[in-house]
């Protein structure tokens, strides 16, 4: 019950000082400097870090639809101007070149590389 208790305590804290912009060493330093278990210590730090990991995959997703909206607008773009005779330089290259890294940005964030 006791370690529970030092549990929750820990992870508001813990949570709170990454909302904040501290960094997972910090974090764990301080929690260490508190005089925290072992156990304790590893349970908070894993909690921390899927807290961290499924931000970046909100933050990927966000990325993976722009780029997925990019790449369609850009297609059906360069089949529009293809069919009207006119460039389609900046839309294959631009809007789908740009779709592709904002793209690949969403899949670095989701895959947390």
């Amino acid at each position: 019950m006791e370690n529970q208790l030092h549990y929750e305590e820990n992870l508001k804290h813990a949570l709170s000082w990454f909302t904040q912009g501290e960094s997972q060493d910090n974090i764990r330093k301080k929690l260490l400097d508190k005089g925290l278990e072992d156990c304790v210590l590893c349970d908070v730090m894993k909690a921390v870090s899927t807290f961290y990991f499924a931000k970046r995959r909100e933050r990927g997703v966000g990325f993976l639809i722009v780029g997925s909206i990019l790449l369609v607008v850009g297609f059906f773009l360069t089949v529009f101007l293809f069919h009207a005779n006119a460039s389609i330089d900046m839309a294959m290259y631009g809007l789908t070149g740009v779709g592709i890294l904002i793209l690949f940005y969403g899949l670095i964030e989701v895959l947390g590389w």
